[in-house]
C-alpha cells in the first residue's frame, strides 16, 4: 500500500469561522512500512489520520492511497484510542463479528482466524470472557487483534495505548511489533509519545504546533526485529529521541511546510 500526500491541508468551517487543523503537509508512506506521526497536542495528528481513513475530507492538496501490484481498492483498518468493543459480545465474538463478511477470508475458517489472532495477543484463555471482565489493556489487545485479522492493506492507529499504564503499554508495544514483523502490513501510527515512536517506527513524521506543519521526517535506523527492553538501552535510541525532541522544540514558523530528512 502506497500513500502519497502532497501539500495536504484541512480547514474546519463553522458559523462563518475557519480553523486550520493542518496545512501544506507532504509525505509518503511506503508499502509494508511502520510510519509514526508525532506532534504537540492540537497539531492535527488525529485529523490527519482520519483524513487518511476517509473519515475527513481534506480541504487542499492531494491524497493518493493505492494498492500495489494492481490489486483491488485498498482496505483500510483503524484502531482508535478507545477499544470500541461491543459489551454484549465475548472477546472472541468481537473479533468474529468483523470477519464474518470479510471477502479477504473467503474459503477460510473464520473461527480459526479468530483463535489465531487472539493467540497472537495472548488472549486465548480469555476468548469467552466479556469486555467488562478483563482489563483495559486486554480490551485494547482485542482491538489490535481484530484490526490485523481483517487483513487490511493499511492499518491506521490513533494513540491506541494512550490510556494504558506503563507496564501494559510496554507489553502491547512488544506484541504489536511481533504481529507487524509477521504480517508486514503498512501501518500509520499517531502518538504524542516520542519514545513510543522511536521504538516502533521505520520513519517518524514530526509536526509543528497548531496549525500542524511538517517540522521534519526522521529515518529510524534501529535493528529489527526489535525487543523493547533491549532497544531502550542503545545509545542510538536515545539519540533519536533527542533529535525528535529538538524538532518539536523549534518555532513552527521557522520553516513552514518544509521537510528536514535525517540519514
Amino acid at each position: 500500500m502506497q500513500v502519497t500526500a502532497t501539500q495536504l491541508g484541512k480547514v474546519f468551517r463553522h458559523n462563518g469561522r475557519e480553523t486550520v487543523a493542518f496545512q501544506d503537509i507532504s509525505f509518503q508512506i511506503h508499502p509494508g512500512e511502520f510510519f509514526c506521526i508525532v506532534g504537540p497536542s492540537g497539531c492535527g495528528k488525529t485529523t490527519l489520520l482520519r483524513t487518511l481513513a476517509g473519515l475527513e475530507t481534506h480541504s487542499s492538496g492531494q491524497l493518493e492511497i493505492r494498492p500495489v501490484n494492481g490489486a483491488d481498492a485498498p482496505r483500510v483498518g483503524m484502531v482508535f484510542q478507545e477499544h470500541g468493543l461491543f459489551p454484549w459480545m465475548s472477546l472472541r465474538n468481537n473479533v468474529r463479528f468483523l470477519l464474518e463478511d470479510s471477502p479477504r477470508l473467503a474459503g477460510q475458517d473464520v473461527d480459526a482466524a479468530c483463535d489465531r489472532y487472539l493467540a497472537k495477543v495472548g488472549l486465548s484463555a480469555f476468548a469467552h470472557y466479556y469486555p467488562h471482565q478483563v482489563s483495559g489493556g486486554m480490551r485494547q489487545r482485542v482491538s489490535v487483534a481484530r484490526s490485523f485479522a481483517t487483513e487490511p492493506d493499511i492499518l491506521l492507529m490513533d494513540e491506541p495505548f494512550v490510556f494504558l499504564d506503563y507496564q501494559a503499554r510496554l507489553a502491547l508495544q512488544q506484541q504489536l511489533l511481533l504481529i507487524w514483523e509477521e504480517t508486514r502490513k503498512t501501518v500509520a501510527f499517531v502518538t504524542h509519545d516520542i519514545e513510543e515512536a522511536v521504538l516502533l517506527a521505520d520513519r517518524v513524521l514530526v509536526l509543528s504546533e497548531h496549525p500542524g506543519r511538517v517540522q521534519g521526517l526522521l529515518d529510524i535506523d534501529l535493528p529489527r526485529p526489535r525487543q523493547v527492553a533491549a532497544l531502550r538501552k542503545l545509545p542510538a535510541y536515545a539519540d533519536y529521541v533527542e533529535r525528535i525532541m529538538s524538532l518539536l522544540q523549534r518555532n513552527s514558523d521557522d520553516a513552514p511546510g518544509s521537510v528536514e530528512a535525517f540519514p
